[in-house]
């Protein structure tokens, strides 16, 4: 079973990627027609389910952005990192089995833990990236995506299922930070996210590329995941300097 476990989980990884450039052609025309005149939305909405690329950069106004790809629907939308709330609820609960067995590297048999499914569940938000705003054409090489900050409860560990059921470990910030990852132009893919406790979460991830014309460009953005039995409604944004939430969930979760 577990076997099969694991062949669903890399199903899972290629069909997202078959399915990528269809949706990024829904996100240039969503770009276009948005009410902002770069495209990018940054009204504050928390969103508990469905298919986002959570960092995807683009090119906006001739510089590197990192930015968040909402696909929930066929109507992409763009939106700034620091006005989206990422809401993993309470059925993200899991408990690390006796004996810990093949979950030992994320804790102790026992220990509580809340998972964001490498496949799609559709209860579950389901967050990944997006390098498909890019062809290979248009850059150097790879695009490093590196997690350089995480401030919350616990630890955040983000990693893929080997086909041989051994974690490739993307990120952990439980062993210090920042963590690098190297993403082809064109990729579009999906892990595990693993939080260690419930709780607020701020991530900052930072892209990084080298440009056809060999300028070197980078961009920093902070994410908020809220985690378990957390009122995302209650969750300020990273740029609330009062430390006020804003008001109401401001939008629809899918």
């Amino acid at each position: 079973m577990r076997v099969l476990a694991r062949f669903a989980c890399v199903l899972g990884v290629l069909c997202s990627a078959l399915s990528g450039p269809v949706l990024a052609a829904g996100g240039a025309q969503a770009a276009g027609a948005g009410a902002s005149a770069d495209g990018v939305l940054d009204e504050r909405v928390v969103i508990d389910r469905g298919h986002v690329d959570a960092v995807a950069p683009r090119m906006v106004d001739g510089r590197l952005r990192t930015l968040f790809r909402d696909s929930r629907t066929s109507d992409v939308v763009w939106r700034e990192p620091g006005s989206v709330i990422m809401h993993l609820t309470a059925g993200s609960r899991h408990v690390v089995p006796d004996p810990a067995g093949e979950s030992a590297f994320i804790g102790e048999a026992g220990q509580v833990y809340h998972l964001l499914p490498q496949t799609q569940d559709p209860a579950l938000l389901w967050a990944g990236w997006s390098t498909e705003a890019f062809e290979p054409s248009a850059v150097q090489g790879r695009f490093s995506l590196s997690l350089d900050e995480v401030e919350g409860p616990g630890g955040l560990l983000v990693f893929n299922w080997s086909p041989f059921g051994e974690p490739l470990m993307r990120f952990d910030s439980r062993d210090g930070l920042p963590d690098a990852y190297a993403v082809p132009p064109v990729t579009h893919e999906h892990a595990n996210w693993v939080f260690t406790e419930q709780g607020v979460y701020r991530m900052t991830f930072t892209v990084a590329a080298t440009l056809a014309s060999g300028e070197e460009v980078k961009d920093s953005q902070t994410y908020t995941m809220a985690v378990g039995d957390v009122d995302p409604g209650d969750v300020p944004l990273p740029g609330d300097s009062d430390g006020d939430s804003g008001g109401g969930s401001g939008g629809d979760s899918g």
